[in-house]
């Protein structure tokens, strides 16, 4: 479902909306990735409109995600003091 951005009327008092689309997966499971959604300008009634029909600057569609470390490590416990 889109998540809808409202700007403010133009002079002629119309109210144009970026719809924002967004993927919450990052492109990979570790390290350095790239996430992306969709960007379209549409209008109150929700029907896609050319870009120069919305105001301001396009939202960007993509930015940078990091998944942390892509390094793996031994999991272990400490030793028992106890003597079986």
């Amino acid at each position: 479902m889109p998540l809808l951005v409202l700007t403010p009327p133009d002079s002629a008092g119309h109210e144009d909306v970026v719809g924002l689309c967004v993927s919450v997966q990052c492109s990979t499971e570790c390290g350095r990735g790239l996430r992306t959604r969709e960007v379209v300008c549409v209008n109150v009634d929700e029907e896609q409109i050319a870009e120069n029909l919305c105001v301001g600057p396009k939202p960007r569609q993509t930015e940078l995600c990091d998944m942390g470390s892509c390094a793996r490590t031994w999991f272990y416990t400490t030793w028992s003091q106890q003597v079986s």
